[in-house]
């Protein structure tokens, strides 16, 4: 296996992801990355437990795009402890009121879900679980990719992404099937793919760091918000520059281009399973996985 993609993995085991909700986070995110380091450590030095790993610190600090903070630690077990129901409330409080861990989510996109499938029901999620051998809360959110109101008259399946709170879960479903209201649907391990901007159509960046003054519509490309658009027949991808395929379709060629060019430095994308420790879940999407 690729040493890159296993240091990869080892890394992400070492990090915990906070998110801010309130006016005290926003305060702290102003902070140099060497104070929130420290006082991160300060608060790791001060929790008394008698399970706590002999060398408790973090080394590296970071802001997101999303104005959240992403935490290094010296090892997966001090992710584990720190993650611990009592110590996870211990630490957060103490480090900044309003912070919440959020957990990792390992996505599936399943094809032909019958449309009588409710995502957003929790009590069908829990009927998905039972189904299908996974344990309670195993499933932490589902929903469909295309928006219902674009779907044709007479359409019984669509495309859905279901998230699970742990890679030993989709791992599961992607190795044993998936049944959804009976039906058993087909799933693969959601990729990482180009980013799109919402606002200008283009690639590389966000809408909350896009430079442009307008917005252009996904589906017809003219100067307004996609969910805006009024248009029945025009169409328009801003990539292509053509009126084959809207902005968003997946079928567009610059699309699968530059998906093409991701998959090669991203070797996880060509990967069947979410990986974890053990060897199967190495394979790749090419190749039969051992059972």
């Amino acid at each position: 296996m690729d040493p890159k993609v296993l240091g990869d993995m080892d890394r992400k085991a070492k990090q915990i992801l906070l998110n801010i909700y309130n006016t005290e986070g926003n305060n702290t995110l102003a902070k140099s990355l060497s104070e929130l380091k420290d006082k991160a450590n300060e608060m790791l030095k001060a929790m008394e437990d008698n399970k706590k790993p002999n060398i408790v610190k973090v080394e590296v600090v970071m802001k997101t795009r999303t104005k959240a903070l992403l935490l290094t630690f010296n090892s997966k077990e001090v992710v584990i402890w720190v993650k611990d129901p009592i110590n996870k409330h211990v630490f957060t409080k103490g480090f900044l009121k309003g912070a919440h861990i959020r957990e990792r989510r390992f996505n599936l996109i399943v094809l032909q879900v019958p449309i009588t499938f409710s995502p957003a029901e929790k009590e069908q999620l829990h009927k998905i679980e039972k189904a299908n051998g996974l344990q309670k809360m195993a499933i932490i959110k589902a929903r469909w990719i295309k928006p219902e109101e674009r779907r044709h008259s007479g359409q019984t399946h669509a495309y859905a992404i279901i998230s699970t709170s742990s890679a030993e879960s989709a791992n599961l479903l992607i190795r044993h099937g998936l049944y959804i209201h009976g039906a058993r649907v087909r799933q693969s391990k959601q990729k990482q793919e180009p980013t799109q901007c919402m606002k200008c159509r283009q690639w590389g960046h966000f809408a909350s760091e896009c430079l442009a003054m307008m917005d252009t519509c996904g589906t017809c490309g003219q100067e307004h918000r996609t969910d805006m658009c009024r248009s029945r027949e025009k169409i328009y991808c801003i990539s292509y520059k053509g009126n084959a395929h809207m902005s968003w379709d997946r079928g567009c060629p610059k699309f699968a281009h530059r998906c093409a060019t991701l998959d090669k430095r991203n070797l996880e994308n060509e990967m069947l399973y979410f990986l974890m420790e053990q060897d199967w879940t190495l394979a790749m999407a090419k190749q039969n996985p051992t059972r």
